[in-house]
């Protein structure tokens, strides 16, 4: 459970009445998941730096437990207006990349019932790095829209790379640790290492 409930939206619990939840619970398909890993800790869906990383440990939490969502949307205004933009070394399975900001994604969904890499799933043991490569609110606002429109995989600045280790950190080093977000939470400063899982996690989820 979470604010969006991405992780539910994954393995497709859409009814979250008790009745619903208990018959999952006691007859529900049986899968393996495979949580990764960044640096110490593990996460389900995704986890980002740049842009979005920002807006989350921006979010009041007073603000969230009153407004779900629509706390994130208030975060985000606030910050087109206020974030610097930055640009990050990222190294793909040794490969060596920039971006302004990167999602890596381990399932299908992210922030919700968005995609940005349409073949990651939860249930196998792979991520995708998703490389925002231009810097700047104009850009900014073209992500956003091709994220929420469904239509990013058009994107010729947008790459979407397989897997197995991704290694972030900043390029120019600031007073300020840069963030990383981690299914909607901030769980580490930069620079991370973040890995593929190797360990599933067996969970229930509807027929």
């Amino acid at each position: 459970m979470g604010t969006a409930n991405v992780l539910a939206a994954e393995i497709g619990l859409t009814d979250l009445s008790p009745d619903n939840l208990a018959r999952t619970i006691i007859d529900g398909r049986r899968r393996n998941i495979y949580p990764a890993r960044v640096n110490d800790d593990h996460f389900i869906q995704m986890c980002g730096a740049g842009f979005d990383a920002h807006v989350v440990a921006s979010v009041s939490l007073r603000l969230k437990r009153r407004l779900g969502k629509f706390a994130y949307v208030i975060a985000s205004v606030a910050q087109f207006w206020r974030h610097v933009p930055q640009m990050y070394r990222i190294a793909v399975d040794g490969q060596s990349y920039t971006a302004a900001s990167v999602i890596v994604a381990n399932g299908h969904f992210y922030a919700g019932r968005f995609v940005c890499a349409p073949q990651a799933r939860i249930d196998e043991p792979l991520l995708y790095a998703c490389l925002f490569q231009r810097a700047g609110r104009w850009h900014v606002i073209r992500y956003s829209w091709g994220v929420l429109s469904g239509r990013l995989k058009h994107f010729r600045d947008v790459l979407v790379i397989p897997a197995m280790r991704v290694t972030i950190e900043s390029v120019m080093a600031g007073e300020v640790a840069e963030p990383l977000q981690g299914d909607g939470d901030i769980v580490a400063t930069l620079p991370v290492t973040i890995t593929a899982g190797t360990v599933p996690l067996v969970l229930r989820s509807p027929r």
